[in-house]
């Protein structure tokens, strides 16, 4: 657990001189050591960065809630301490003992190639160059870091620096999302192939939240929850509407069986997932079931590599550019029956692979 006092000293060059993600450094940390659990940040600066911080950054940071930002030396024994020109990521703080050193009580980062006090402005463009990579590749699969997050990133970096708000971003996205079902809905070929495209559009937009949270240090439990319930209501609309065009668009009997395999299915789904959680899993979260149990199973487990393929296809990266492409051929209806067999082998492969190992798995105490 972090010290929850801290200090930011000035450095020899100006805190004014650098702005990362619309922010500069010194407004950063002060995000970031707030984020970390510090209560109190002792602003330790010289005239010129003290100026600068109560023209620039004050009003910035003013309304955070949680911390007293105060003048002076830090008088306390224990600490964290940074100047203000420091180049550290949030990630740092998950692992005290790798990323800081303590001496006398005073807790520092450990200076090294990722992170450390900027000096130049070439140190500076290459430090700005590794933080973009770590966030392109700090979430999604393959098609998210290699061509969502292209269009993405440049569009969130425009946005960090305009300070527009993740939840902002969030609800426009879900605005895009609600359009492009109505488009798909809408009935013609031209409107489906619009909702289609709109959709593949909603999925690049949706990293842009999560991005430009990351680069100003906006984490909230609130925002997490807004995006993800946000998420989830567009991807039940979707199918719902997919499941009205098999209705148009076949017999009454695929339509009745379609719709039973998605709603048993993903009943099944979650009865299994339930299941694991009360009985092996410490963790309350759903995600425990993917993290404590199918990604630890044995790598030579055809079923379970089998699990892990289908799982990727259903992530918002890929379905959303399967939509696409059958909203362009006013198949929507297709994909909702495609998407009814890929959730039936993915129930059928999760029920074997309970049956075959959570009989030898310890139970959890409660």
């Amino acid at each position: 657990m972090f010290p929850q006092n801290a200090e930011i000293r000035s450095s020899a060059i100006p805190a004014s001189k650098w702005r990362l993600f619309g922010q500069s450094l010194l407004e950063r940390n002060i995000r970031l050591l707030r984020q970390a659990g510090a209560k109190r940040i002792f602003l330790d600066l010289n005239e010129s960065d003290m100026q600068f911080f109560e023209k620039k950054v004050r009003r910035h940071v003013a309304p955070l809630s949680g911390i007293e930002i105060v003048t002076g030396r830090c008088s306390h024994s224990e600490y964290l301490s940074m100047t203000a020109n420091q180049f550290i990521l949030f990630a740092a703080f998950s692992d005290p003992d790798g990323n800081f050193t303590t001496k006398d009580g005073i807790l520092e980062p450990v200076a090294r190639d990722d992170q450390h006090e900027v000096r130049d402005d070439a140190d500076f463009i290459a430090l700005r160059k590794y933080a973009i990579e770590v966030i392109r590749t700090g979430s999604g699969g393959k098609i998210a870091q290699n061509i969502n997050k292209r269009i993405s990133i440049p569009m969130s970096l425009v946005l960090a620096r305009f300070r527009v708000i993740p939840n902002v971003i969030t609800f426009v996205n879900f605005l895009m999302g609600a359009l492009s079902i109505y488009l798909i809905a809408a009935g013609g070929h031209m409107e489906q192939a619009a909702g289609g495209i709109l959709v593949q559009a909603c999925s690049v937009v949706d990293g842009c939240d999560g991005e430009v949270a990351r680069m100003t240090t906006r984490f909230s439990k609130l925002g997490g929850l807004f995006d993800t319930v946000s998420d989830q209501m567009l991807a039940v609309a979707l199918i719902i509407t997919a499941l009205s065009k098999v209705f148009i668009n076949y017999s009454t009997a695929v339509f009745i069986l379609t719709m039973t395999v998605l709603v048993g299915g993903v009943a099944v789904m979650f009865a299994i997932i339930i299941y694991f959680m009360r009985r092996y899993s410490e963790s309350m979260s759903m995600a425990s079931f993917n993290r404590e149990f199918i990604d630890v199973l044995p790598q030579t487990d055809y079923l379970a590599r089998a699990t892990r393929y289908l799982q990727y296809l259903t992530r918002k990266e890929l379905y959303s550019m399967f939509v696409c492409v059958f909203c362009l051929f006013n198949a929507i209806h297709v994909y909702a029956v495609v998407f009814a067999v890929k959730v039936a082998v993915g129930v059928l492969l999760m029920f074997v692979l309970a049956l075959r190992y959570f009989p030898g798995m310890k139970r959890v105490q409660r």
